[in-house]
């Protein structure tokens, strides 16, 4: 057996803005470009890849050299908040402080089909190598079109970043789509999805509860526990049809 079916990989990325160094991303080395156009949108730093004029990553695969259309003061009112995922993470403050506005999306999805969009998304997980020690994250467009992507990272919000930012290199309707996740929904991962305007977040696993308050605020809705029989929905019901009236709601 090889050692990459053994270990998940893990890479230290060093991201460089404009020539100068700016911040670390510990990953798995996989849809680098995407991870790092999704990361500079979540993070406030760019509102669309037209912002980012080049983009290259060294052969070592250790340094991404970004350049920015705008002036390297712009980005130096970056203040990180230590993320609560385990391997911590980072989310600018200005995300945090910014007012939450509410969405203006009127997509409502059925509970059996984000239950099947959850079992596609452990289907994409089985199928990676390894598949033990990842996360994984799913954006599915309901649309005509029904684009969807998915990527995997040793980190639940890389995840998220990678599949957020393929859905800006590719145009998809963020406001007519769901993301599924494979970890906790934190408030950290929930303002990634309001920053691209998803209304509808899918975990098997747990909501905190200022995850619950934001999404409460933005009126998208979180389904958590959602390979469980007790289920929890935060933020507004009326997002996913055929909710079970137990369903307890924040």
């Amino acid at each position: 057996m090889s050692e990459n079916r053994l270990f998940p990989i893990e890479k230290m990325i060093r991201l460089f803005i404009n020539g100068a160094y700016f911040s670390r991303i510990l990953c798995t080395p996989h849809d680098l470009k995407e991870l790092v156009i999704g990361w500079l949108y979540t993070q406030q730093i760019v509102d669309s890849p037209d912002d980012i004029d080049a983009l290259g990553v060294c052969d070592s695969m250790t340094d991404v050299s970004i350049k920015l259309g705008h002036e390297i003061g712009d980005v130096r009112d970056y203040d990180p908040v230590t993320s609560s995922g385990c391997g911590g993470g980072e989310m600018n403050a200005r995300v945090y402080s910014d007012q939450v506005s509410k969405l203006d999306s009127d997509l409502s999805v059925e509970m059996s089909t984000l239950k099947d969009m959850l079992s596609k998304l452990f289907g994409c997980i089985a199928a990676t190598e390894p598949s033990q020690g990842i996360h994984g994250a799913l954006i599915i467009e309901i649309s005509s079109s029904s684009r969807e992507y998915f990527s995997y990272d040793i980190g639940r919000h890389n995840a998220v970043d990678k599949v957020i930012g393929a859905g800006l290199l590719h145009g998809i309707d963020f406001c007519r789509s769901v993301l599924i996740v494979s970890g906790r929904v934190s408030s950290d991962m929930t303002l990634k999805a309001i920053r691209a305007k998803i209304p509808v977040l899918v975990s098997p696993r747990s909501v905190t509860s200022m995850a619950a308050e934001i999404a409460d605020m933005a009126g998208i809705a979180i389904i958590g526990r959602m390979a469980k029989q007790d289920q929890v929905l935060a933020g507004i019901r009326n997002r996913v049809k055929g909710v079970a009236k137990q369903c307890p709601q924040s």
